[in-house]
């Protein structure tokens, strides 16, 4: 009878004995259930699928071994791939930061897991002195999939259908159908070999192989399985089988505890117990050299910079999948796929982790070049450049670099230009391609590109056309230790430019905003090195314009330079003496070397808001008028962001414009803008010229008082000691000689080294102050007079009769105006005829300008009525002085103020009489334009002079030829005067080694007339100081009233010589003016001082007083 076997489909080779007996196995039994099991025919399929019929959690674990250890196991090779594939995710797992985790499961008590309990294998003692409990179950997670847990038999094991979900795991280690696979990569069998190198020698050494452990088979065959995974490592790396797996990538790491010591504590309790599984657990690490590699990083200077490693993540650095991102990371780690990768992985712009990895902990930073690098926006001029000519050696001038803030953390932007090579390329008339080339430390450069339009596509850009606005740094660099620069800007509500220091804005600057004007300044400390460009109406960043900083001034540490202040009410003027010059001279600024034009902006536009609100793109020379110029008057009075000294282009002054501050006693706030303004352009003009210390002379008027004097060298000395704190430059005002006393000299004594300055005025013209001459500075507010003799002031006074007072001739006389100046300052100064200040401020401006078309029509219309009024006045005018000034020779010669006599060194040499000061030039008006040393008016000054002399000195009977020694001088240059005489006398003490201490008497105008005053029955001499407390008793007036004698003198010979020197028939007298009228005026002048303090109080000569008066009702 045909004896067959039920069993399933056998291979061909099977060959199984047939039991003797149908149905009984004997002894036999087992040898031919392994014969069945080994013919059993298990198709390709078959072995990819996961055995789903096992009972129990142990039969996994007694799976892995029954395959292990039969080669001929069905299941061998597949069980064999992800026993090597799970022991290789461990040793790799501190590497390559895979997410692995492990839990320990504890059976309880319930029936279920006492069932578990009766049927687990027997303990296998793996160590000579220690049994491995199956029930000691540690899983093992990959993220959150289960996929295997540590086993006694074969130190790992693997889960059942995790493949599914490790299929789309960014995970190298599986194969196609998500089961785990040993390495394929050289480096990363080499990392694994190293690691199976180390477990297979420590394991060797602690593993009980004795014969007398009933387990041994167990141990031999984890030995056998290492050892010959090992063989197969080293012949796949090229090497016999007695060399060692070396690489300086990674290391075994030593510390067990320490790398996990952030996992549960009954997981390390128990490994704690198993000196095997602390080996198996104990992965490889990176080695202290590869911590920090890549072949992503970009090249750039790290020194001082916190962020060392820049790590470019780029199509074109990836491209290589052998590439190392991070350490031992490549591309393969994160999936294989560059897009998959930028999408799971670097999808921002920026980061400090990849999986996790982190990075900042060395200082490190993984960036896309075209998100973190580039911006949205593409800036453009509407028409032609956007960029001043200047700024084309960093910058392309027609577009602006697209480029965000973050680029200046690794490039200055010389290494921009010139490492980065910004480009653009024009595609079409609607597309731009932008690229840098960025330097990788591997020596390669990768090309970072981004396309602009008008109308931009997902990922691209977008092109804004802008016309250019005006954009300037004042000052231009030149130094590095000047550490002060503004920005100007108009056109705020479309672009802003902000100011980057150190790749961000900076920290110590300020802004001052003008919405209303659609313009902002901002103060810095230190020049910027790049200006961000932002639309103002989405605040994003736009683009970056890079400065390059203009070659360094280089200072000459000895050379010096002295400077002379002439600070007026109408006029100021600076005088400066370098030392290695031969003579002084008057300063000039040319601001177009100062200015920094950044943009391409339209030169009308630029000039004229740079003119009204900055400063001015043009050369200035002094004397400029003194005006002080508010943006916005309304708000605070901050330096150069709203407030700065103002220089006239125009007949028209703004009405934001200020002047007439000098003598303001309630607000010295303007007067200490101006002063700060005037030494910023000193410091900076010095600076740039290569001096290293400045010596700072200033001049102050004799008329102030007491406390306006104090004031005023207060104010000086703060504004000097604030620039000083900079160190910007060695500014001295504070006598080397007297350390208690200043480089501050009144009017009258500067204004008497300019006249004696053989340099200056020549051999013939100079004032011999050495024996005689008289200096009168006549400015806008006041007429400084010094008397000199024997080298000294022997009395000085300031009067307040100076320019302003003949100004009021043509604020009230409109007529006279037509006939001197053209249409177009006629109609400005007729339009601020009600405003006295800024009436002088233009009419300054506009003689300034129009002075040779003035003399012109002084001799057009010579015969013209008005304009013989009009050198009636002036004459007239100047006549009271140089009568005032005969009462005060008599006074000088009547209380023997000097040693000796004035009138015998007149009668033996000669006086002259020096008119200085900007007020000075209208004495030429009065001869057509031209001053005559011989001329009429000198004549009939000369006359007035002398006949206050003869009048006011009783005792002497005989003058002699006094009238023939007394001769009259203009200055060269009005206004220079007191200036230029400040910088000589600096000269004199610093290079001259001479001495200047100011020692005239502490003198008293006179009164000038004869008035009563309370008290008194007699009238008071003329020749009498003015005594404030002969004219106040505290702040009642004593005075009673004025004879008018003197006037009436005066009047009698001005209209004697007038008439024979002009030849004007007109008189001047008091059938014109009701003489009780200037008695009342005078009179409410000295009750209206009733009400200022006795420490401010200013009493005027009263003759001056009368003088001006008159001159009131006759302009009236």
């Amino acid at each position: 009878m045909r004896k067959d076997l039920l069993l399933p489909k056998m291979s061909e080779n099977a060959n199984i004995a047939l039991p003797e007996i149908t149905g009984i196995w004997y002894e036999s039994t087992g040898k031919v259930l392994s014969q069945i099991s080994d013919a059993i025919a298990i198709t390709e399929f078959e072995l990819k699928t996961v055995v789903s019929s096992i009972p129990d959690v142990w039969a996994r674990p007694l799976l892995f071994w029954s395959a292990l250890r039969d080669d001929n196991h069905p299941l061998h090779e597949k069980i064999l791939q992800e026993w090597k594939g799970l022991l290789s995710l461990l040793a790799l797992s501190k590497v390559k930061n895979y997410p692995i985790r492990f839990e320990q499961v504890k059976l309880g008590k319930d029936e279920f897991s006492n069932a578990l309990k009766n049927l687990k294998p027997n303990s296998i003692q793996l160590e000579e002195e220690r049994s491995y409990d199956w029930e000691d179950i540690i899983i093992i997670y990959y993220s959150q999939i289960p996929i295997g847990a540590l086993s006694p038999a074969t130190l790992v094991y693997t889960g059942s259908q995790y493949n599914q979900k490790l299929k789309n795991m960014p995970l190298t280690l599986k194969d196609e159908s998500g089961f785990l696979h040993p390495p394929r990569s050289i480096e990363e069998l080499t990392y694994v070999g190293l690691w199976l190198q180390n477990l297979y020698g420590k394991l060797g050494q602690i593993l009980f192989k004795s014969s007398k452990n009933k387990d041994r088979s167990v141990v031999n065959k984890i030995l056998e399985l290492l050892s010959n995974w090992l063989k197969e490592i080293k012949d796949t790396l090229g090497l016999m089988e007695t060399e060692e797996i070396q690489t300086e990538d990674v290391k075994i790491y030593d510390n067990f505890e320490g790398i996990y010591q952030s996992v549960q504590t009954d997981f390390l309790n128990t490994i704690k117990n198993y000196l095997v599984y602390q080996i198996l657990l104990t992965p490889i690490v990176e080695s202290d050299t590869i911590k920090a590699k890549s072949d992503l990083f970009m090249k750039f200077n790290s020194a001082g910079k916190k962020i060392e490693k820049v790590l470019i993540i780029h199509e074109q650095t990836l491209r290589d999948k052998n590439a190392r991102i991070w350490g031992t990371m490549k591309l393969n780690d994160l999936g294989g796929d560059f897009n998959s990768a930028i999408e799971k992985f670097f999808s921002t712009p920026s980061g400090t982790t990849i999986v996790d990895e982190n990075l900042e902990e060395k200082n490190a930073l993984w960036i896309r070049p075209d998100l973190y690098f580039f911006t949205n926006t593409l800036i453009k001029s509407s028409k032609g450049k956007f960029l001043n000519e200047s700024e084309q050696d960093y910058n392309n001038l027609f577009y602006i670099y697209p480029l965000k803030p973050e680029i200046l953390e690794f490039f200055n932007p010389e290494e921009i230009k010139t490492i980065l090579n910004p480009t653009f390329e024009t595609k079409q008339a609607d597309t731009v391609i932008f690229s840098i080339h960025i330097p990788l430390e591997n020596g390669s450069k990768v090309k970072v590109s981004k396309t602009y339009r008008l109308n931009p596509s997902q990922g691209e850009g977008k092109i804004l056309s802008y016309t250019p606005p005006v954009l300037e740094i004042f000052p231009d660099y030149f130094h590095p230790r000047w550490q002060l620069y503004y920005i100007f800007q108009n056109d705020v509500n479309s672009l802003d430019f902000i100011p980057l220091e150190n790749a961000k804005p900076a920290h110590d600057k300020k802004e001052k905003l003008y919405k209303d004007k659609n313009l902002k300044i901002t103060e810095m400390k230190k020049f910027p090195d790049v200006i961000m460009v932002i639309n103002s109406e989405n605040n994003e960043p736009c683009g970056l314009i890079l400065l390059k900083k203009s070659s360094e001034i280089q200072r000459a540490t000895t050379l010096e330079r002295f400077i002379g202040v002439d600070l007026g009410t109408s006029n100021t003027n600076i005088y400066i003496w370098n030392r290695d010059s031969d003579r002084p001279e008057k300063v000039s600024l040319n601001f177009g070397n100062y200015l920094r034009k950044v943009t391409a902006s339209e030169s009308e536009i630029r000039n004229k808001l740079l003119q009204e609100y900055f400063i001015p793109a043009r050369e200035v020379t002094f004397p400029t008028p003194t005006l002080l110029r508010y943006i916005d008057p309304s708000d605070e009075k901050e330096f150069f962001l709203n407030a700065f000294i103002y220089f006239q282009n125009s007949y028209q002054i703004p009405l934001n414009v200020i002047s007439g501050f000098k003598w303001e006693a309630e607000d010295s706030t303007p007067l200490r803008l101006y002063i700060q303004s005037l030494l910023l352009l000193m410091l900076i003009d010095s600076l740039k010229n290569g001096f290293s210390t400045l010596y700072l002379g200033v001049t102050y008027p004799k008329a102030f008082s007491e406390f306006q004097v104090e004031a005023y060298k207060e104010t000086w000395s703060r504004i000097v000691e604030q620039f000083n704190e900079h160190e910007f430059i060695t500014l001295k005002f504070l006598s080397e000689e007297k350390s208690d006393q200043l480089y501050m000299y009144t009017e009258s004594y500067s204004v008497g080294h300019f006249f004696s300055n053989e340099k200056l005025m020549g051999r013939s013209n100079k004032a011999y102050i050495e024996s005689a001459a008289i200096c009168v500075d006549v400015g806008g507010a006041t007429s400084d007079i010094a008397i000199w003799y024997d080298s000294e002031i022997c009395f000085d006074t300031s009067i307040l009769l100076a320019g302003n007072d003949l100004i009021k001739i043509f604020r009230q006389n409109r007529k006279l105006r037509e006939l001197l100046f053209s249409p177009e300052a006629n109609n400005e100064l007729s339009s601020v005829a009600n405003q006295p200040s800024v009436f002088a401020s233009t009419l300054n401006y506009i003689l300034k300008v129009e002075e040779e078309k003035v003399k012109d029509n002084l001799l057009s219309y010579a015969k013209n009525p008005q304009l013989g009024w009009m050198r009636k006045m002036i004459a007239f005018q100047f006549g009271a002085i140089a009568y005032y000034i005969g009462m005060l020779i008599a006074y000088i010669e009547k209380n023997n103020i000097i040693k000796g006599s004035l009138i015998d060194t007149i009668r033996r040499n000669r006086i002259s009489i020096h008119w200085g000061g900007n007020g000075a030039k209208l004495i030429n008006w009065t001869t057509f334009g031209k001053f005559d040393e011989k001329g009429v008016t000198v004549k009939l000054l000369n006359s007035i002079f002398y006949e206050s002399i003869k009048n006011n000195i009783k005792n002497v009977d005989n003058l002699g030829n006094l009238l023939g020694n007394i001769d009259q001088f203009q200055s060269p240059a009005p206004k220079d005067e007191a200036s230029g005489g400040m910088s000589s006398i600096l000269y004199d003490i610093i290079a001259g080694g001479k001495t200047h201490e100011e020692t005239h008497r502490e003198a008293k105008p006179i009164i000038g007339e004869e008035i009563y005053i309370k008290g008194k029955s007699e009238p008071l001499d003329p020749l009498s100081e003015i005594k404030p407390g002969e004219f106040f008793d505290d702040r009642e007036t004593k005075f009673v009233e004025t004879t008018l004698n003197k006037l009436n003198e005066y009047i009698t010979l001005f209209n004697k010589y007038s008439t024979i020197h002009l030849g004007q028939s007109e008189m001047i007298s008091f059938n014109q003016v009701n003489p009780q009228l200037i008695k009342t005026d005078i009179l409410a002048k000295f009750k209206n001082l009733e009400r200022t303090k006795a420490e401010k109080r200013v009493i005027e000569p009263v003759f001056i007083m009368e003088i001006k008066s008159i001159m009131d009702f006759l302009g009236g």
